[in-house]
């Protein structure tokens, strides 16, 4: 049986928690300009984050194989999706003014609505299965450092198409558009294949791209801090670059952390990274009713710490309830190691 890979769940675990950080400060509003750039750079790594990691799991998981596992690769993708039904449709009934009905509901299950906060949870879904879909092409674009490279400036060519163009819903989800606040998945491709490119030879990676990260990180928060339009929504190739860059410090920290498999704190962000899904969803949900039910409206720093530290705390105690912590971590054990 494969092991799981610790650095990997160490990385999504502090994905995680700095997601759910964004989304408190987003959500209920703070006007600090230092949170604001931190939410930048947080916002800058975290779905790009996630999409690294997805790819990493999914060679070992599904691309691998010799052939394709469907049940897995459908339960896998039926449980992103069925988190982004429960999170858009909170989202649209307490924080959209949506009523609640049946039409609304099969807008969403429909894909002719994409409600905020949720449409990063559809683009697991969708990546999965096309990845699974084109096993053979992703193999080929990862086989080698020169075809990763064309791949990626292909993707990027993408984020070129003229942005004023609206799309239906669904084809927004994989190339952007006008208008929406959509993930597109071949744009955020690169990020993916990356993962799945590290996760066929993870000695590939080297320490030295973990400084090239920091200095492209910098160099994206100099372009900020200029002025220089970097579109998030849909995303240029200076955000996928950007993305790229900050997504190697934190798998880099990832790394280093999971070196002490028996630290506390390697043990609480390998929890997290382990139940990812999890985390994201109920924080989505929890803040969505706090907006709604109590208007809490510009928190300032103090008050916004003390809401996510309650709400991480009330996390984990969940986590707690329905996770064996034991089981959870059985890949921290010595014997075991950092390593697949």
């Amino acid at each position: 049986m494969k092991r799981r890979n610790v650095s990997i769940d160490v990385t999504k675990g502090l994905l995680a928690v700095g997601m759910v950080f964004a989304h408190v400060v987003q959500l209920l509003g703070n006007d600090s300009p230092f949170l604001k750039r931190l939410v930048l750079l947080l916002n800058l790594v975290s779905f790009s984050g996630f999409f690294f990691c997805f790819g990493f799991a999914a060679w070992g998981a599904y691309l691998s194989k010799p052939q394709i596992p469907w049940a897995n690769v459908v339960r896998t993708a039926f449980k992103c999706y069925f988190a982004f039904l429960l999170s858009g449709i909170a989202y649209a009934v307490l924080i959209g003014g949506q009523a609640f009905s049946i039409s609304e509901v099969s807008r969403i299950t429909l894909l002719r609505e994409i409600p905020g906060y949720s449409e990063f949870l559809l683009s697991f879904s969708l990546i999965l299965l096309l990845s699974c879909l084109a096993t053979p092409l992703i193999r080929r674009a990862t086989d080698s450092l020169k075809n990763l490279g064309m791949t990626i400036l292909l993707c990027l060519a993408v984020t070129l198409l003229p942005s004023r163009f609206t799309y239906d819903p669904l084809l927004g989800l994989l190339i952007g558009g006008s208008g929406t606040l959509y993930f597109p998945v071949i744009s955020y491709l690169p990020l993916f294949l990356i993962g799945v490119f590290l996760a066929r030879s993870e000695d590939k990676f080297k320490s030295s791209w973990v400084f090239i990260g920091a200095g492209g990180t910098l160099l994206f928060l100099v372009l900020t801090a200029l002025k220089v339009p970097i579109s998030r929504f849909p995303p240029s190739p200076l955000w996928i670059l950007g993305s790229i860059a900050l997504v190697f410090v934190y798998y880099g920290a990832g790394r280093a952390i999971a070196r002490f498999p028996q630290n506390p704190v390697t043990r609480y962000f390998n929890l997290v990274g382990n139940n990812v899904l999890f985390y994201l969803l109920l924080s989505n949900l929890t803040l969505f009713v706090l907006k709604t039910r109590y208007g809490l409206a510009s928190p300032d720093l103090k008050q916004t710490l003390i809401i996510y530290g309650i709400l991480m705390v009330g996390l984990s105690f969940l986590q707690s309830i329905v996770v064996d912590s034991s089981k959870a971590n059985k890949s921290l054990n010595a014997e075991v190691g950092v390593r697949e």
